[in-house]
């Protein structure tokens, strides 16, 4: 009987903590604020069209969450994974989410290719074309993807397999490797956060 005690009286002082502290390490991650790293940059100059040839204007506020991205029809390999990893974030939020795909090709990636590539590949969010000035701007000075500098000419080049989370209110909560599973299930679990943000 004593025997049996001591373990009741061991589990109780050493296991029943250690699950607590467990608990409160995983509430902890559930509910953290996302930090904010910097607020879109947008400019009254883009002009951008979606994939049936829709005008497409980036809001200062759009009162959605949203996930952006940057690709080109063309890409062999980084791009094909990445929007496998953005069609898991269309199949598990569907709605709650608004995704935005922005080519860095758009002297390739007109309003009918990129309807081709979002047909082939069962993309139902827009996938956004323009003047490739105006696209390399916003990568670089609106998202924040790249530091370098360069006026969107025909030897200046971004590809980026980085996925950028905004609030309702177009401010950048997070990058993700679009590439990465992992990285991809926390993006859809930060997604849901941000949906039930006060």
């Amino acid at each position: 009987m004593n025997h049996k005690r001591k373990w009741i009286w061991a589990i109780m002082v050493l296991v029943l903590p250690l699950i607590a502290w467990l608990g409160v390490r995983a509430y902890e991650r559930e509910f953290v604020a996302l930090s904010i790293y910097s607020q879109l940059q947008t400019d009254s100059s883009y002009v951008f069209i979606d994939q049936h040839a829709a005008p497409f204007v980036l809001e200062q506020k759009s009162n959605r969450v949203t996930v952006a991205s940057f690709f080109f029809t063309s890409c062999p390999i980084v791009c094909p994974k990445m929007m496998k990893q953005l069609l898991r974030v269309q199949a598990a939020l569907g709605e709650e989410v608004r995704m935005l795909s922005f080519t860095v090709d758009p002297a390739h990636d007109d309003p009918n290719m990129l309807n081709q590539y979002a047909t082939k590949h069962g993309i139902h969010w827009q996938l956004i074309t323009g003047d490739k000035a105006s696209l390399y701007r916003l990568a670089r000075n609106g998202f924040r993807l790249i530091a370098t500098e360069g006026d969107g000419g025909p030897t200046d080049f971004i590809h980026s397999d980085q996925l950028v989370l905004l609030d309702g209110q177009s401010r950048i909560r997070g990058y993700y490797e679009g590439t990465d599973a992992a990285a991809v299930d926390m993006l859809i679990h930060h997604i849901k956060q941000l949906n039930h943000e006060p």
